[in-house]
């Protein structure tokens, strides 16, 4: 029977992983590309921060699916919230495999759901370093964490630092990075030894915090006088990954397929998101004195914000992200607003018969508003340059024609443009201006944000050999899978297998 290694390099990015190949930095992924099948992947993190995940274990849309960020707008209750297990197509299709009486097992992943119940078959963790969670640290069976445990083996979870950094955080946070590594191969070549599997997920998710605090040192507090510090660490965080890549290979079968990939990548942080309401509110509204509790809010620094929150139960998180967005929003006069992504802008309309309190009719009224937001986002600039900054804004209906799945979807979505945010001083518009309030700085402290692009390296033991592939699409990769183990594809999946083996 066939075997499938399925190894995520979470948000690994694909020009430093050639860079460092090249220069010896990497040596176990620069024998894959020298020996493998190399195919660069489409990503949804293009347009939906947190959907690479869900698209990838469903292959589906975001619009199938319905998770884009870790908060998600419910129109009924007129506020966001996680999204649930009772999304519309949201089981990992690992399950699947499961119970077709495949063997399965899958350690941190991220973006899951436990499964519904003990009877579940397969082994799953969840949370021990995964980046992104639905649900607090899991495992199943529920008795495999006693054994976990008795190894030492516990959650270590990556906590960002969500404003610039001292040289002291950066390596505290650079250690527990390749701590978290260290751990998360240790268990997996620990249950791939002494568990079956026809299929297994091991998930390093150490390059995505760190991609997102390390890709540059404007993520630090002061400038460094010498070499780049941040580069550095990213470099050697990297690396160790490579070299759990390598004693992953080592630890299983010849015969066996494996594939390395990565679902999206890192790039400099664009994202001025945090602004985006600010904006909004002087296009539909013009310069006016803002709320109360918006007022407050700025008052409050970002650090200590963000500090108070990390002490709070995830729930109460959750509460306090939405009601620092919405709460102080008139429903009976707000047309439309903004939620806060990683990545891109959201803006929602509170459309009559779709929002609980909306005011907006829908067709001409809609759509005279949307044109309104879009032509108005793509005149702000920065105030020094004149540069734009935004590459473009796009209604969703015209990315997923005629869904059914556009009503948990916002209906517009901005691509910041491609350009570092760190460097504004102040955005400047017709209708007003608006402060960057850390001029030179990005707002949240990261220096990296996601790519839309991902990559796969396919092995198939000692007889694979070196081919550039077509770029594909991470709604592929489950279907190759499934075309490896020799079974057919669920009836939902939309993604085509990966021809990576030629004859």
């Amino acid at each position: 029977m066939a075997r499938v290694l399925m190894i995520a390099l979470d948000a690994m990015e694909l020009d430093l992983v050639k860079s460092w190949s090249e220069d010896g930095t990497l040596p176990n992924l620069a024998q894959l590309r020298e020996t493998c099948a190399l195919a660069e992947l489409r990503s949804s993190a293009e347009w939906f921060v947190a959907s690479p995940w869900p698209t990838f274990y469903t292959s589906t849309t975001p619009a199938d699916h319905g998770i884009y960020h870790y908060l998600v707008w419910d129109p009924e209750q007129m506020k966001s919230r996680r999204p649930g297990p009772d999304q519309p197509v949201a089981e990992p299709f690992w399950r699947d495999l499961a119970r077709r009486g495949f063997n399965t097992l899958v350690i941190d992943a991220p973006m899951v759901y436990p499964p519904p119940d003990e009877s579940t078959p397969g082994i799953e963790i969840c949370g021990w370093n995964t980046h992104d969670l639905l649900a607090d640290p899991w495992v199943h069976p529920a008795s495999l964490r006693s054994r976990l445990e008795s190894r030492d083996f516990r959650p270590l979870l990556l906590s960002e630092v969500y404003r610039p950094m001292t040289l002291a955080e950066l390596d505290t946070a650079h250690k527990n990075a390749n701590a978290a590594t260290q751990m998360l191969c240790d268990i997996s070549l620990d249950l791939l030894a002494t568990e079956p599997w026809d299929f297994a997920l091991v998930c390093l998710t150490a390059p995505h915090q760190s991609g997102h605090q390390f890709f540059s040192d404007t993520g630090l507090a002061e400038p460094p006088t010498g070499a780049s510090p941040s580069e550095a660490a990213l470099r050697d965080i990297y690396a160790n990954c490579d070299a759990a890549v390598g004693r992953l290979i080592a630890a299983v079968p010849d015969d066996t397929t494996v594939l390395v990939t990565a679902l999206h990548g890192m790039c400099p942080n664009s994202n001025r998101g945090e602004l985006l309401p600010d904006m909004l509110r002087l296009i539909l509204d013009g310069p006016k004195q803002t709320s109360a509790l918006q007022t407050l809010r700025k008052l409050i620094p970002q650090p200590v914000r963000q500090a108070i929150k990390a002490r709070l139960p995830r729930s109460l998180q959750d509460r306090l992200t939405g009601y620092w967005r919405t709460s102080g929003l008139d429903w009976s006069t707000t047309r439309a607003f903004a939620f806060l992504p990683d990545l891109q802008g959201y803006v929602r309309v509170n459309l009559a018969g779709r929002e609980a309190r909306g005011i907006v009719l829908p067709g001409a009224e809609y759509d005279a508003l949307c044109a309104q937001i879009i032509d108005g986002i793509q005149q702000f600039t920065d105030a020094d340059t004149g540069a734009p900054i935004i590459q473009q804004a796009v209604r969703m209906d015209v990315l997923f024609p005629d869904h059914p799945g556009l009503v948990r979807l916002p209906d517009i979505a901005i691509e910041w443009a491609h350009t570092p945010c760190a460097a504004h001083r102040q955005l400047t518009s017709p209708f007003g201006t608006i402060d960057w309030p850390t001029p030179g700085r990005n707002l949240d402290g990261r220096s990296g944000n996601h790519r839309g692009r991902g990559f796969l390296i396919a092995h198939n033991g000692p007889d694979g050999g070196a081919t550039e592939l077509p770029t594909a699409d991470i709604m592929d990769l489950a279907p190759t899978v499934y075309e490896i183990l020799g079974v057919p594809a669920p009836a939902h999946a939309q993604g085509q297998p990966i021809w990576f083996r030629e004859g």
